[in-house]
């Protein structure tokens, strides 16, 4: 029998998207059993979307949920808690995607050919899928572990590779990925990461790998159109994403990130953003020289708290 599949959607103020992503739902192959909606707006538009689809295809099993705190990981907590009991997989989708047809049904094959039960969880890729290049840049990001080859690794800098092509083990998995309804509620989002949270779908994928394997196929494509509705501007996002991936690094050492690698990264990033403002000048690249800047700034006066943070 197909895995019957639970989708997780938390969504605020994207009402145009979050339909792009429900036509999807209803065109896919193998269809879920249940699409739980995790709202934060800031009006009944979601709610009546969610009524008017209930209405119009009650086999989507879509669940309107109020969440009680605004917040990507605090809106998906809050909808594990209220799974039902049917299905074999929760499948976590962001609001403003779309996905073609077969990416539940080739994410469930994963799981249901392996009888033994040793993947936790399996994603797809978003398109156009990072090819490998050899330039001056890509051997830049290799030798300050900012990057490398497409191979879905985790570098010891807490940067994570983009993965290959084919069906094949991944050391972490993107937002929209699918796991074992067994693992949940025990396994949860971090809290600690709140807001417009970045590095959250890692964290979560390498907590995942205590009870199994990854599988990432890039035979499972999605559309990520990156809305812009809800979105922090450049620079907060550079200085979140420098206190995201040090917060990573430290919680998951066992896993062979390291502090002086972390360090080794931000030095290189700070001389490529460093060297994108002087030689183009371009009021982004400062934008997100300046956001870098305030992430260090962020880990150096709280760093204590980032520290229990990532212990707890």
């Amino acid at each position: 029998m197909p895995s019957r599949v639970s989708v997780i959607v938390a969504t605020r103020n994207r009402t145009d998207d979050l339909e792009s992503l429900l036509e999807s739902l209803k065109r896919q192959t193998v269809r879920p059993v249940e699409v739980i909606i995790s709202d934060g707006g800031d009006d009944r538009s979601t709610e009546r979307l969610c009524e008017e689809t209930r209405a119009e295809r009650p086999d989507l099993g879509v669940v309107y949920l109020k969440a009680p705190a605004i917040g990507a990981t605090a809106q998906r907590n809050f909808a594990i808690d209220h799974l039902g009991d049917e299905a074999d997989a929760v499948l976590f989708a962001d609001d403003d995607v779309v996905l073609e047809r077969e990416y539940i049904e080739v994410l469930s094959a994963v799981l249901e050919r392996d009888t033994r039960r040793q993947v936790a969880g399996v994603a797809g890729v978003s398109m156009p899928l990072q090819k490998a290049t050899e330039s001056a840049y890509a051997a830049y990001c290799r030798f300050f572990l900012l990057g490398g080859r497409p191979t879905g690794r985790m570098l010891s800098s807490g940067v994570n590779l983009a993965p290959g092509e084919g069906c094949a083990a991944a050391d972490w998995l993107f937002g929209c990925a699918m796991y074992r309804r067994e693992l949940f509620p025990e396994l949860k989002w971090a809290s600690e990461m709140t807001g417009y949270a970045l590095y959250d779908d890692v964290d979560l994928s390498l907590r995942a790998r205590a009870a199994g394997s990854l599988v990432v196929c890039s035979s499972a494509q999605l559309e990520h159109r990156h809305s812009a509705g809800g979105r922090e501007s450049r620079r907060q996002i550079a200085g979140k994403s420098v206190v995201n991936r040090y917060w990573l690094v430290l919680r998951h050492r066992r896993l062979g990130l390291t502090r002086s690698a972390y360090w080794w990264s931000v030095l290189g990033l700070l001389l490529l953003e460093g060297a994108r403002v002087v030689c183009k000048r371009r009021d982004t690249d400062l934008e997100i020289w300046r956001g870098t800047i305030d992430g260090l700034r962020t880990i150096i006066r709280s760093r204590g708290r980032v520290l229990d943070d990532a212990r707890g």
